[in-house]
């Protein structure tokens, strides 16, 4: 998780580093950017994962034997 290594020697000792803590975690939830649309298909169908990749290969992987 990406907070561990953040974290990992933090103390906080009294109520206004605590408070301070907490709104800093507030205005970085509101930061975040909104997650972009992904463009493409789910696939989880076996045949289709194989058919994708077989035409990925026809197309795109050098024939290193071929003349």
């Amino acid at each position: 998780m990406a907070t561990s290594s953040i974290m990992h020697n933090f103390v906080i000792t009294d109520t206004e580093s605590a408070v301070r803590f907490i709104n800093a975690l507030d205005e970085a939830e509101q930061d975040r950017t909104e997650r972009q649309p992904s463009i493409g298909k789910l696939l989880t169908d076996g045949k289709e994962i194989m058919n994708l990749m077989e035409n990925w290969k026809k197309h795109h992987v050098r024939k290193v034997f071929s003349r």
